[in-house]
């Protein structure tokens, strides 16, 4: 594993470190840290990039958080944020209805080049950061703000998780590229009975979300959902398929979005699990370096069970032969709860 340390203002490579321990702890919905230890002293920075690459593929990119140097002994250690962490600043939304009328990710590009690249702080801007959008994914849905101030690191992870829209990161020529788009892919299949996994563990919520009621904001119409057997959702209250579950009452800043923040609500029933396991690195039956956070699976359970998920979170450690995932967002350690904002 090589790693590219650039420099926060120029972008100048300062300096490449072939790297032989490292644990890259990828999970943007509870935001951990990941970490190098480098032999030497190195010429590097808070605010730098990182760029890890293993056989010219890019496996992470990151910022550095700080760095530690423990009674004076050579080695240090980088310890970094992924990259996405640059926008980790609260804002005052603005032109919020290019979500709804050309896409959220063009509502990304505008909101990057408006407060963090082109602003009118010419002095802090981001000026080497460039935008390009692929797909336009209209949604009806408001930005969850407070008195409209919002985390934008926040809303690009929401973002991914919600409705699969990615930005993707490539330092070239002088500049940080920057693509957004819809991620479109086929679910990955995962049987964890292969030979190549191990250390599974499993954890399912018993009560799922069964009714979403959602009173908008600028009528004060209130309306209900209701989660039906085969997974489907309706508002008839009187559906004969109806499941039993949990209630949750939510706000909507418009009658017009009312829908589509229950849907949302639903949509976490899917993933209401944490699934842990390790692949074997040099896997032929998979292809670890394939499966990213965010990837879309069906996962086959040792108990027999087969049911949606996603990666939520994957460790590279350089002294283990296998790589650790995470599966669906459910959060059950006290610490990850308080970090994916569980527990407030």
């Amino acid at each position: 594993m090589l790693a590219y340390i650039i420099d926060k203002e120029t972008l100048n490579i300062k300096e490449a470190i072939k790297l032989s321990q490292y644990t890259l702890d990828i999970d943007e919905e509870v935001n951990n840290k990941s970490s190098l230890t480098i032999a030497k002293k190195v010429d590097a920075a808070a605010g730098d990039y990182v760029v890890l690459k293993n056989n010219s593929k890019t496996e992470y990119c990151g910022i550095i958080s700080d760095i530690q140097n423990d009674n004076g002994h050579s080695a240090h250690t980088l310890n970094l944020l992924q990259i996405s962490n640059i926008f980790s600043r609260k804002i005052l939304l603005s032109n919020e209805s290019l979500i709804s009328t050309t896409g959220i990710e063009d509502f990304i590009k505008y909101t990057i080049e408006n407060e963090f690249s082109n602003s009118s702080d010419t002095f802090l801007n981001m000026s080497y950061i460039e935008v390009e959008v692929l797909t336009h994914t209209p949604i009806t849905k408001s930005v969850e703000t407070e008195e409209g101030i919002y985390n934008f690191h926040t809303f690009i992870v929401n973002a991914k998780q919600n409705y699969d829209i990615n930005i993707s990161y490539t330092f070239e020529n002088g500049k940080l590229k920057l693509t957004v788009f819809k991620e479109s892919y086929d679910s990955y299949i995962i049987d964890t009975s292969f030979t190549d996994i191990s250390e599974y563990s499993e954890v399912r919520e018993i009560n799922y979300l069964a009714k979403v009621t959602v009173r908008a904001k600028d009528t004060g119409l209130i309306s209900s959902w209701y989660l039906q057997s085969d997974r489907t959702i309706t508002s008839d209250a009187n559906s004969s398929t109806r499941v039993y579950g949990n209630i949750e009452l939510l706000q909507s800043e418009t009658e017009v979005e009312m829908q589509q923040v229950a849907y949302d609500a639903f949509k976490g029933n899917s993933y209401s699990h944490l699934v842990e396991f390790k692949i074997k690195s040099d896997s032929k039956l998979i292809n670890v370096s394939e499966l990213t956070a965010g990837t879309p699976i069906l996962l086959k359970t040792k108990s027999g069970g087969i049911f949606n998920s996603y990666i939520s979170g994957k460790i590279i450690d350089s002294d283990s032969s296998a790589v650790y995932f995470k599966c669906g967002n459910l959060r059950v350690t006290l610490t990850d709860k308080l970090k994916k904002g569980v527990i407030k």
